[in-house]
């Protein structure tokens, strides 16, 4: 028999969560390309012999990089049903949905009911909704999620949140 013919198929429901932390890595990479591009202040400074880049500002663009490359290997990860995928996939998602959370929150006592409140509760009951996908048992199976795998979540969730709220 083939290994492809044993390898269990994403439900329609997974392929959903996997397209949101595909989304999530474009949607960070296309961010970090445009603030590179339309940069109101300089990173860099010419002078006559040297050339000097803001440190705070390049490690800021290396991280965000960093983070959409690994929600872009978490989502082909994900679609090839590995373990690592799930792990990776479930902790970005986790962290997108506080982010939602808390934008939704900001925008609510800042401005009061907008679009912006709108599309950020949007956003984050999507997400919320693929949380739910990823832990299900048929999705869990699936990707053979056990007791023993939260642990790894929990680490790698606290390392998200270290970089993204920590490392300013």
């Amino acid at each position: 028999m083939d290994d492809k013919q044993l390898q269990p198929k994403l439900s329609a429901f997974e392929k959903i969560a996997g397209f949101d932390v595909l989304l999530i890595g474009i949607g960070i990479l296309a961010m970090e390309i445009l603030s590179i591009i339309s940069s109101k202040t300089s990173m860099t400074a010419q002078g006559e012999n040297s050339v000097t880049i803001k440190l705070s500002e390049f490690l800021s663009h290396i991280r965000y990089f960093a983070l959409a490359i690994v929600a872009l290997f978490a989502a082909f990860l994900f679609f090839k049903i590995k373990h690592l995928g799930w792990v990776i996939s479930f902790a970005l998602l986790l962290v997108s949905s506080l982010l939602a959370g808390y934008l939704a929150f900001v925008s609510f006592s800042i401005l009061g009911i907008t679009e912006e409140f709108y599309a950020s509760i949007f956003l984050m009951l999507v997400l919320l909704v693929s949380i739910i996908i990823l832990l299900t048992p048929k999705t869990r199976s699936k990707f053979k999620v056990g007791k023993r795998t939260f642990l790894p979540t929990l680490v790698f969730l606290l390392a998200l949140i270290a970089v993204f709220f920590f490392l300013q």
